[in-house]
């Protein structure tokens, strides 16, 4: 039987190349709490948690307390046991739950890691200024992207304005996805929406979660009079979340790592929007090479599932990286290619620190 031999908390606080600017705060440094478990069978797997307002309640210091509280329980227990314990100790939809069971769930994967990973990823965009909108998504362009996604919800007329040059001026170039972050009212959601429908929207995947989380009422009005389709991240956790949004004519949902319980849990949620005639797009742009790295490995092993890139690209924005073998972006995608061992994924350089 297989059994934990080792777990094990690291945290780090990793600066950004570039201010991350989102509707709701500006981000400078992701400041990470990983999970590191070995098994006795060999197997090694790391699960990763940067907190983030608007999907809960959990801080930095919640999440390394929780996760720690749970780590010096499990050596010598079975995988069954530490599942059921980590989610009795730290609740189903915790982003430190999260942590624990994606790890859990890589240390024990049966299928072995590809010498070679190549993802296709979103780029991000999230400035409004127009000529530096128009600088920023024609370096995207020429970097290889050909899915952008822009950040919105600080200011509306702002936001129509990058909208109108994403319409405008590259439409034949690349496809958009807009998020908003929950920062409208219905009034402005509309009015955004309405926006869109000029010449060029056809280049529009989706705009994401522009209402607070339980406006369920409101999505469904806007569902009905979007020119462009909606997709939903902060209202998703569970199957009911899912099937409520396909009854009120959502299109697409975002699945992360660090909202769900492991991978288990992000497939089993990705078949069920499926079965209910939804798009799911995976991946989360606040996580370093190791959360980029586990959500890279669901994509390659599970593709069939997602629409298009993914969107975890935050291992670009950070200005070093966690792993000795870290994902590199190249010409709009993630690769990863291996060196030595698949143990070697999961080695954290020496240089940086870690408690």
């Amino acid at each position: 039987m297989k059994r934990i031999i080792k777990a094990k908390v690291h945290s780090f606080s990793v600066p950004l190349k570039k201010p991350y600017i989102l509707s709701f705060t500006t981000i400078r440094e992701f400041r990470s709490v990983v999970i590191e478990i070995a098994l006795n069978d060999g197997g090694l797997g790391m699960g990763e948690a940067v907190a983030l307002p608007g999907y809960g309640k959990e801080t930095f210091q919640d999440i390394l307390k929780g996760v720690k509280a749970v780590v010096r329980n499990l050596e010598g227990c079975s995988l069954s046991r530490a599942r059921a314990f980590a989610q009795k100790k730290l609740g189903p939809g915790a982003f430190a739950t999260s942590a624990v069971l994606s790890a859990l769930d890589l240390a024990c994967a049966d299928d072995p890691l590809p010498d070679r990973l190549k993802i296709p990823l979103a780029g991000a965009v999230s400035i409004s200024e127009p000529k530096k909108m128009t600088a920023e998504v024609s370096r995207l362009l020429k970097k290889g992207y050909t899915t952008i996604k822009v950040k919105i919800g600080r200011d509306l007329a702002a936001d129509m304005r990058s909208a109108h040059i994403c319409l405008s001026e590259f439409s034949k170039k690349a496809s958009f996805r807009f998020d908003a972050n929950q920062a409208y009212d219905y009034k402005k959601a509309k009015e955004f929406l309405a926006s869109l429908n000029i010449p060029g929207k056809e280049c529009v995947e989706s705009v994401e979660q522009p209402l607070p989380v339980a406006q369920w009422a409101n999505m469904e009005k806007l569902a009905g009079i979007s020119p462009v389709p909606l997709m939903l991240d902060e209202s998703i956790y569970t199957p009911a979340d899912i099937q409520r949004a396909a009854k009120i004519g959502v299109k697409f949902v975002k699945l992360k790592l660090v909202k769900h319980a492991g991978i288990s849990d992000v497939v089993s949620l990705a078949k069920e929007a499926r079965r209910r005639g939804i798009g799911v797009v995976i991946g989360n742009g606040v996580a370093t090479d190791i959360g980029g790295m586990a959500e890279a490995i669901v994509y390659a092993g599970y593709g069939r599932l997602f629409n298009g890139p993914s969107e975890g690209n935050g291992f670009a924005k950070l200005s070093r990286t966690l792993l000795a073998n870290p994902p590199k972006e190249e010409k709009g995608f993630l690769i990863w290619q291996r060196k030595s061992d698949r143990h070697k994924l999961w080695e954290i350089r020496r240089e940086n620190h870690y408690s």
